[in-house]
């Protein structure tokens, strides 16, 4: 029933917008420029004359949209707007996020000029990024938030601003995805480690938006308004995840979606243990959606009481925020670095030193693991870098 609310929803909003279904695209859209041409995915160029344009020779890979200098202008502001996007499930427990590659080839690094990234929500477009021709840059993946939840429809655009065109010479963007994720839980710890058993605890996602969304206001396209609250996104429960092997495979703990936020893990051994959870929600149509992973935790297992200071790996400072050093009774023979998503940020290999002192400065805040070889064992550490 709630399907045929929803389309019901689209009609009545191309009636009073004197829209088509070709001027709606659902979420998630994308657009990899394959069609050559704007019109496929209904883009608008505003104003209509204008420089941007599909390059067939650049992409990644090609073709992409192309900002050009030719003919120059000065104190210019283009732009290449999406259609409506509209969202047929509703996420009330959500981010929206816009991922795409850009490319630049400049030619005076004034950094007058500049790539917004926008959207139009609530009523006017709010600036969520920019770049800036400061120099030279390659085919570069950008994930840009744009809102904690949506309108009934939205736009985004990418608007092309500056002093004197001639200062650059192109704007490549190519693989552009807008998409929606449900957020995941927060906070998870672990509370007790007793023999073999691993209590974790965590929160609920925090969300945003109570349910209901605010007027659509799409220039030129007039206004509409809809509680959502009847058709609000529902938590159904947790799925947890363990890794035993350093990081590199993850398999879920339950069978049955878990109701509260603690479970307790009893594992068939003494080693290390990692942990990630995620959040199950209800769509409004009957399907459901899965967030990206919390925030991983480790655990030791040890059998019996250790001295906490023989054979372990000492970690100084920590937090960080410049450099961080890595102590060892046996020589440390090799070390990774991983972010809180499992994405590898740093690998060292052959050493043979006791101490080895690793530079984090170029690391962006937020939790690291480090899975650290020494004699014959391998530890896996929490850092956290701080600015």
């Amino acid at each position: 029933m709630k399907k045929y609310i929803r389309l019901f929803m689209v009609l009545f909003m191309m009636l009073v917008t004197g829209g088509t279904f070709a001027q709606f695209h659902f979420l998630p859209f994308f657009e990899w420029w394959n069609q050559g041409t704007f019109a496929y995915n209904d883009w608008d160029l505003v104003p209509p004359t204008t420089n941007w344009a599909i390059s067939t020779s650049a992409g990644n890979p090609w073709p992409s949209a192309d900002f050009t200098s030719a003919p120059v202008q000065y104190n210019y502001s283009l732009s290449l707007e999406t259609a409506l996007l509209y969202t047929w499930y509703h996420y009330s427990c959500a981010k929206f996020w816009c991922d795409f590659d850009y490319k630049l080839v400049n030619l005076n690094s004034t950094g007058k000029e500049k790539l917004f990234i926008d959207i139009f929500i609530e009523g006017e477009w709010k600036t969520r990024d920019s770049l800036s021709n400061t120099g030279d840059k390659n085919w570069t993946p950008m994930h840009v938030f744009l809102s904690e939840s949506s309108d009934t429809v939205f736009r985004v655009r990418f608007r092309a601003e500056g002093a004197n065109s001639a200062d650059i010479l192109h704007w490549y963007i190519d693989n552009i995805a807008i998409y929606a994720r449900c957020n995941p839980p927060v906070g998870l710890v672990i509370n007790d480690i007793t023999d073999r058993q691993v209590s974790l605890t965590w929160h609920q996602p925090e969300c945003g938006t109570d349910g209901t969304r605010p007027a659509s206001r799409i220039p030129g396209y007039g206004e509409t308004n809809f509680d959502y609250s009847s058709y609000d996104t529902n938590l159904l429960g947790y799925d947890l995840y363990r890794s035993d092997d350093f990081l590199i495979t993850w398999n879920k703990l339950n069978t049955t979606l878990i109701a509260d936020t603690n479970y307790i893990d009893i594992v068939s051994g003494y080693k290390e243990y990692c942990y990630y959870v995620t959040s199950i929600f209800q769509l409004n149509n009957g399907f459901t959606c899965q967030s990206d992973s919390s925030n991983i935790v480790c655990a030791e297992v040890v059998n019996g009481i250790n001295d906490s200071n023989n054979g372990k790996i000492f970690i100084y400072p920590n937090p960080a925020s410049d450099i961080v050093v890595f102590a060892d009774e046996f020589p440390i023979t090799g070390m990774e670095i991983f972010d809180f998503t499992g994405k590898k940020t740093l690998s060292l290999q052959g050493s043979s030193e006791k101490e080895v002192t690793v530079d984090i400065s170029e690391f962006v805040p937020g939790i690291y693991f480090a899975r650290i070889w020494s004699g014959d064992t391998c530890t896996i550490k929490k850092i956290t870098v701080l600015r």
